[in-house]
């Protein structure tokens, strides 16, 4: 699970599969790009310090999922999924969700960031937001509309709004793979988190469907 990529006088291209990693790092002189745009690409993060010295690409047929640190300027053109099933993924760097990105959050159970529900944190870097945010249910988890989820934290002010979900504005929550929504929470942007709330089932015979 260890990769180290020094030279530079030669490029690693990673175009599709699944790429574990733990504790890694490449600094060959290029951006670490996932995936050719084409083929889907996965970076599977099992923990500890993955540092991309110039920069990590996720393309927009490729995920990030896992758990762990990443020491980069980090661009989503696909997907952010952490956790295998709920954890926590920190960006040491700029994180740039771009606006065909989507960012999945699990919530599996009422408990802490990181254990009960995903989390994404930025420190040493900007946060901004774009593309879509998607909510799922995992585990036979239900939250009450009294129940808050810091999903994100940035340790500067986050700029950029989420296609689907402005602050303020309720986004739907599902359950997999059931195509319809079980109800909405609340997406509250704050200076420097990013908060689900005030969960609401559907009204008696209304499906929410949302985009």
């Amino acid at each position: 699970n260890f990769l180290f990529v020094t030279n530079l006088n030669y490029a690693m291209n990673f175009l599709g599969g699944t790429l574990s990693m733990k504790n890694s790092r490449v600094s060959n002189g290029g951006v670490f790009t996932a995936g050719d745009g084409a083929q889907t690409a996965t970076i599977r993060l099992l923990g500890g310090t993955n540092a991309f010295d110039n920069g990590l690409a996720i393309t927009n047929n490729a995920t990030l999922t896992g758990g762990g640190t990443i020491q980069a300027t980090t661009t989503v053109y696909g997907a952010l999924s952490p956790g295998v099933a709920i954890g926590a993924i920190t960006n040491n760097g700029d994180l740039t969700l771009t606006n065909g990105s989507v960012l999945t959050i699990e919530l599996a159970a009422y408990t802490t960031p990181g254990v009960g529900w995903d989390y994404v944190v930025v420190t040493n870097g900007a946060l901004t937001l774009g593309g879509t945010l998607r909510v799922e249910l995992s585990g036979g988890f239900m939250p009450t509309n009294t129940q808050s989820y810091l999903i994100m934290t940035n340790s500067q002010a986050l700029s950029g709004v989420f296609g689907n979900a402005g602050n303020g504005s309720a986004v739907g929550v599902y359950v997999p793979p059931s195509p319809s929504a079980v109800g909405t929470m609340r997406v509250t942007l704050n200076a420097q988190s990013v908060v689900l709330d005030n969960f609401l089932p559907p009204t008696t015979g209304t499906l929410y469907f949302f985009h």
